[in-house]
């Protein structure tokens, strides 16, 4: 008799052990998506972080249009930031803002800007002969710069200091931010 009890208990636990592995598994996700919105117009690039109070993130980069989409965040309450420092386009060289640095002829020292080409200064080699088909493709032709994104205030690039706040929802849901 106690045989058949132990069988039966172990046909149990067969049959329930994997149930309960493939529902830990499971967990509760939202995918958010929304515009990014500074003084009444949507930021043209940067970054959006969404941070969850166990230390998780997910970030979307900006589009050009002001949109972004996040497609897995946990559930939850979340703090969010907004960079746009890496989308306002090239800094002036450290020491080259507003203070002069003419030299003796009176001129503005210049530099050479960086020829625009294949990505990662991939060019071809000296002398080959590219046909005319190639030169159209993005290799050799590098896309229309946009206009660099709005500079913001420094608070929002941190969650903590942002006063952004969320709870995400489980599936899919739409989430304006809007900066001040």
């Amino acid at each position: 008799m106690q045989t058949l009890s132990r069988a039966r208990v172990r046909l149990l636990l067969l049959l329930v052990l994997p149930l309960m592995v493939l529902g830990a598994g499971c967990s509760s996700e939202g995918s958010i998506s929304g515009k990014v919105i500074y003084q009444n117009k949507p930021l043209t690039g940067g970054i959006v972080l969404f941070t969850s109070p166990d230390g998780g993130s997910s970030t979307s980069n900006i589009a050009e249009d002001g949109s972004y989409t996040i497609p897995k965040m946990p559930t939850g309450p979340v703090k969010i930031a907004v960079d746009t420092h890496s989308a306002q386009g090239p800094q002036a060289p450290q020491g080259m803002g507003t203070k002069s640095k003419m030299g003796m002829s009176g001129k503005m020292p210049t530099t050479k800007a960086p020829k625009a080409g294949p990505p990662g200064g991939m060019q071809p080699p000296k002398g080959a002969d590219i046909p005319s088909a190639m030169s159209e493709t993005p290799l050799y032709n590098t896309p229309p710069k946009r206009p660099p994104a709005e500079k913001i205030p420094e608070n929002y690039a941190d969650p903590d200091a942002s006063g952004l706040t969320y709870t995400v929802l489980k599936g899919p849901q739409v989430f304006n931010i809007e900066l001040k």
